[in-house]
């Protein structure tokens, strides 16, 4: 029995973006060529928002555009997480402010 070559997600992305190319018609068109997971991903993130609603694209592209997304927002969500910890953290090392309420 042969096995199904399954596809990178790089590869995956690649074909993301070559259909994005088409679809968009981008100038310049999002460079495939070696480029790392992280610069590909963010180019397909900035294209994908320039579709529009009555764009047609492949379902995997539809799957490769909300995975990032979906990536992206659990970043957010970390780095807000983070804020908040230093935030509160930064509070805690403060000393309170002396009151006058106890002095005659």
């Amino acid at each position: 029995m042969a096995k199904k070559k399954k596809q990178t997600k790089l590869e995956k992305m690649g074909k993301a973006a070559e259909e994005l190319n088409q679809v968009l018609g981008l100038e310049p068109p999002i460079e495939i060529e070696d480029q790392t997971v992280n610069t590909l991903a963010s180019k397909i993130r900035e294209a994908s928002e320039l579709l529009f609603e009555d764009d047609e694209i492949s379902d995997e592209t539809a799957a490769v555009i909300a995975d990032l997304t979906e990536d992206l927002e659990e970043v957010e969500q970390i780095d807000e997480a983070e804020v908040v910890e230093e935030q509160e953290t930064e509070t805690e090392d403060e000393p309170e402010p002396e009151s006058d309420e106890d002095e005659p």
